[in-house]
């Protein structure tokens, strides 16, 4: 977690967002498996959960 951290940390600083998400997965990985998305409040996507479509409609 303190690398994920530093990682949001650079993304502050660096971009600027209203705030990062975070979003972790282990399901089928032996791994920990992280996502940083970057929030900005004039998005439209603001006031919605983050969206990341993993189907690729097959």
């Amino acid at each position: 977690m303190k690398d994920v951290r530093k990682v949001a940390k650079a993304f502050h600083k660096d971009f600027n967002p209203y705030k990062v998400n975070y979003r972790a997965y282990s399901d089928k990985m032996k791994h920990l498996h992280f996502n940083l998305v970057l929030k900005y409040k004039d998005c439209p996507s603001w006031e919605n959960v983050f969206e990341i479509n993993l189907c690729n409609g097959s």
